[in-house]
């Protein structure tokens, strides 16, 4: 069952704007060109951005993980993970985020300059209202990951009446059913995604190879075992065939016959991949 295969998972990221919406301009605006109330909105950055990239950027990476080792489940942002991935997931995602943790502190610590600094970096735009103290700001960035189980019929047990219940029962193995479909389809999206990427760039007449190239799909071969929640063979096959094709990234820069043996090797997966449909 489904249920012991794998749970679901939630990711919730926040962080700081520091960008606010000023009324009082947005009007001058609007009326020194004639223009409706509704017609635009002027924004002010309140600090050099800056600083807040290395934060940014690791929240690109906390959701890029999370993405590779899940797949998509319905609503709420909610995630199948595969029990086989839950001990590397939960340990890449504790030292992500006590990385994501120490830039946080090193932001904060900044913070009461980068504030002083706004006043002449926004001349009369500076309102001191616009800005939270140290300790809200820190509360402005936060990582919440949550799990639970995937819902199961048989844990419906709410006393409406027998034939209720089990409408009720089937409507919640066919969305099941529904969302697991979806799930498993996208994981030969995953593919034909990563396989076409290859074709496109190795077709052309000079193209510009990064390690990506191979180190996506090679991510991704490692990954699909684990995802495979339906143990689709055809799948498997594909993931086998994905990586016996992949040479290393200099291979690719050097040699015009490695570029043409792996296009055509890639080729051959996507046409095998539209006769699935």
């Amino acid at each position: 069952m489904l249920q012991d295969k794998a749970m679901l998972a939630t990711l919730s990221i926040s962080r700081w704007s520091a960008r606010k919406i000023d009324k009082k301009v947005t009007r001058e605006v609007t009326r020194a060109h004639g223009a409706t109330d509704d017609s635009g909105e002027f924004r002010k950055t309140l600090i050099d951005r800056a600083h807040l990239k290395p934060l940014m950027s690791s929240e690109s990476a906390i959701r890029a993980y999370h993405y590779k080792m899940t797949l998509p489940w319905g609503e709420d942002n909610e995630r199948i993970l595969p029990a086989k991935s839950f001990q590397e997931y939960t340990d890449t995602n504790r030292q992500l985020r006590a990385a994501d943790e120490r830039l946080r502190r090193d932001f904060v610590a900044l913070y009461p300059s980068l504030r002083t600094a706004a006043q002449s970096r926004l001349g009369s735009l500076y309102d001191p209202k616009d800005f939270p103290s140290p300790s809200e700001v820190a509360d402005k960035f936060d990582i919440k990951i949550s799990f639970k189980p995937v819902p199961a019929a048989d844990d419906f047990r709410v006393d409406v009446g027998n034939e209720a219940a089990a409408q009720i029962r089937a409507s919640i193995n066919a969305e099941n059913e529904e969302k697991f479909a979806t799930a498993m389809k996208h994981c030969y999206g995953r593919i034909h995604e990563v396989v076409s990427h290859i074709s496109e760039t190795l077709h052309k007449e000079e193209p510009r190879i990064f390690d990506t190239l191979v180190t996506n799909a090679r991510d991704l071969v490692d990954c699909l075992p684990a995802l495979n929640l339906a143990d689709d063979p055809k799948l498997e096959e594909l993931r086998l065939e994905l990586l016996s094709i992949l040479p290393t990234p200099g291979s690719l820069r050097t040699s015009p016959t490695a570029r043409k043996r792996t296009a055509d090797a890639a080729d051959a997966i996507l046409a095998k991949m539209a006769a699935y449909k």
